[in-house]
């Protein structure tokens, strides 16, 4: 009943700050964006940004994507924010670590999608791996 109400408030805060996240992206105000990215990463997941950005593949599948030190919950979040990093890449036509990036969101999202149960299907990971797969970065 704890973990429930706890998980329930997490979510709720994330959405808060996904809000946040995406009204500073329509506003195209990427330092603060940057800024609260990183903030939020921090809060929700205890992992840095540059820490995660520096990783290469087999380190981040290492201590990011394989351990149950970080829960299901915290590593939807982490894909979202990191997601969220990668649009705003694109949307500032700065492709600088997009291709790495995205490569990061696609090892979390399909970790992400291989456990969920027989009777979970969730359309926001479907739609993420939907759209990194075909993300064409020159």
């Amino acid at each position: 009943m704890y973990r429930k109400d706890y998980i329930q408030r997490q979510f709720e805060e994330f959405g808060k700050v996904l809000a946040q996240l995406l009204s500073l992206r329509k506003l195209e105000d990427w330092s603060q964006f940057e800024k609260e990215m990183e903030e939020a990463l921090r809060r929700f997941s205890d992992t840095e940004i540059n820490g995660l950005l520096a990783m290469d593949h087999d380190a981040f599948i290492q201590k990011i994507v394989l351990p149950t030190t970080l829960t299901p919950e915290q590593k939807k979040m982490m894909a979202r924010l990191l997601f969220e990093k990668l649009e705003s890449r694109l949307a500032q036509v700065d492709e600088r670590d997009c291709a790495d990036l995205a490569e990061k969101c696609l090892l979390l999202y399909e970790h992400l999608q291989r456990n969920l149960t027989t009777n979970e299907f969730d359309l926001d990971i479907y739609y993420k791996l939907e759209f990194l797969k075909n993300l064409k970065l020159s």
